[in-house]
């Protein structure tokens, strides 16, 4: 799930700095809505998302979503509370108290959302709503950036990067080592 993780923000953060311009949305500050620029902004940003993940692989029900559909709503729920829409998805109430979450109010958001799905993912809003509801109980989980320090600078840059090809490289060794254990 990690090497979908940092794929999947890597793509975002590619994505973002494509197109900043093309979109008022992104405005000046585009920290807000990275994962991998090493400042605090896209730091906290990435210990949620990585957070929210780790927590997933905790519960059995994560393993009825692909990891690149879950990892997505996550980036989904996090930048829509970034850009002040947490909570603004719509939903209905399907008999009882079970709730569905069926679209955004955001619909700029929708649309650019959607638009990187569709060019890096070969996949729509559509099938990320489907795990919406499912992420949307692990991002009320109270974070705690504590463990960073009692006196968190958040102006302080981090130096880390995610190198794909290094990551993929070392999981080409391990294989191979595997395999010659055989």
């Amino acid at each position: 799930m990690n090497f979908w993780l940092n794929y999947c923000v890597h793509q975002w953060d590619e994505f973002v700095g494509q197109n900043r311009k093309n979109y008022s949305l992104f405005g000046e500050n585009t920290d807000l809505f990275m994962f991998l620029n090493q400042n605090a902004d896209s730091f906290i940003n990435y210990r949620i998302i990585s957070s929210n993940v780790d927590a997933t692989q905790l519960d059995l029900e994560s393993f009825a979503f692909e990891s690149k559909i879950l990892i997505n709503a996550f980036i989904y729920l996090l930048i829509s509370s970034n850009i002040g829409n947490s909570n603004n998805y719509a939903r209905n109430s399907w008999g009882g108290s079970e709730e569905t979450i069926t679209h955004s109010k955001n619909e700029d958001f929708d649309e650019i959302f959607n638009e990187f799905l569709v060019k890096r993912f070969q996949t729509n809003i559509d099938e990320v709503f489907t795990a919406l509801n499912y992420a949307d109980k692990f991002v009320k989980l109270p974070m705690n950036f504590q463990v960073c320090s009692e006196n968190f600078d958040r102006t302080t840059s981090f130096d880390f990067q995610v190198n794909l090809k290094e990551n993929f490289n070392f999981i080409l060794i391990f294989l191979f080592f595997l395999l010659e254990k055989l």
